[in-house]
């Protein structure tokens, strides 16, 4: 059996979040795209198979899994965040053009086409889809910096990078936002085709991408959070490098027509919230976790001596 309380925090998330949303594709079976309701409630027996067997491989006696168990889970966003678009369909009906409007109230007209339209140099191009593409570096960099600065601060990132992931997917099920890139007709949509970032920007949003997840932006999101915890923890040199960066991210959603600047509004307005929910519920389930998991290493330590007085 899963033991849940065993089980690290960002392994928990993932638990509560495979089984909250299996039960809304029960539920609620409408809200689930057509013949797809069966294979992603596979896909999710998959995943706790696969965190089971991980609990089984206790990391006393492979304690490289330690690492895995309580970072890796952040690589099931590669997953959690493209099938949103198949289970957006109870709440709301397509919310697009309310976006537009919004849009067209705060800034007079649509900066996603208007951005790129007077701007369409190549050198920007290129400069836009590079920064877009920065997000997952981001990410990585924020984490294993925080690792290797101490591995319970390595271990809070990730858990607060993922907790904010999939708060933003359960909005994304609930408002369907496709963002420009899917909702405006050609040649409104695209940016000029440009060598190398934007050919390698096309060729993951094929393989990745759907119409999906556009309110709030999770990338301005996760990455105003990343920027939060490298500030919280001291990491200032790191923070001011990458600094530049983040801001031309949330530049670049609206330049590649990815997001509407009100999407960027709400991650920028969200991400504070998301922060110091994951900050909270961290202390809560890892004092949680290693208190059950305390007693397992002791009863370990005592069956090794016991048998070592044996031989």
């Amino acid at each position: 059996m899963l033991r849940l309380r065993q089980c690290y925090p960002a392994e928990q998330l993932s638990i509560y979040y495979a089984l909250l949303t299996a039960a809304y594709m029960v539920a609620l079976p409408g809200g689930v795209a057509e013949g797809q309701r069966l294979p992603l409630l596979l896909a999710r027996a998959a995943v706790l198979a696969a965190l089971f067997a991980l609990q089984r491989a206790d990391t006393r006696r492979a304690p490289r899994l330690t690492f895995a168990r309580q970072v890796l889970p952040l690589a099931l966003v590669l997953f959690w965040y493209p099938e949103t678009y198949y289970l957006n369909r109870f709440f709301f009906p397509n919310l697009d053009a309310l976006f537009m409007q919004a849009d067209e109230l705060l800034l007079g007209g649509q900066a996603c086409i208007a951005f790129s339209r007077h701007m369409p140099w190549a050198w920007l191009n290129e400069l836009m889809n590079f920064a877009y593409l920065s997000f997952y570096f981001i990410i990585a960099l924020t984490v294993l910096a925080s690792y290797k600065a101490a591995k319970a601060k390595g271990y809070r990132a990730a858990f607060v990078v993922l907790l904010s992931f999939l708060v933003y997917c359960l909005l994304f099920i609930i408002l369907p936002v496709m963002g420009p890139q899917f909702y405006l007709p050609p040649p409104h949509n695209s940016t000029p085709d440009t060598w190398p970032f934007r050919a390698i920007m096309q060729l993951l949003q094929g393989w990745g991408e759907r119409p999906t997840g556009a309110f709030p932006s999770s990338h301005v999101g996760i990455t105003v959070i990343c920027m939060q915890l490298l500030h919280a923890q001291k990491m200032r040199k790191l923070f001011w490098a990458l600094l530049p960066l983040a801001a031309l991210l949330a530049l670049s959603t609206v330049y590649i027509k990815a997001h509407y600047v009100v999407d960027v509004l709400g991650g920028l307005l969200t991400a504070p919230f998301l922060h110091r929910l994951g900050d909270g519920l961290w202390g809560k389930m890892s004092s949680s976790c290693y208190a059950e998991r305390a007693p397992q290493r002791r009863n370990s330590a005592t069956n090794d001596g016991a048998g070592l007085s044996r031989h």
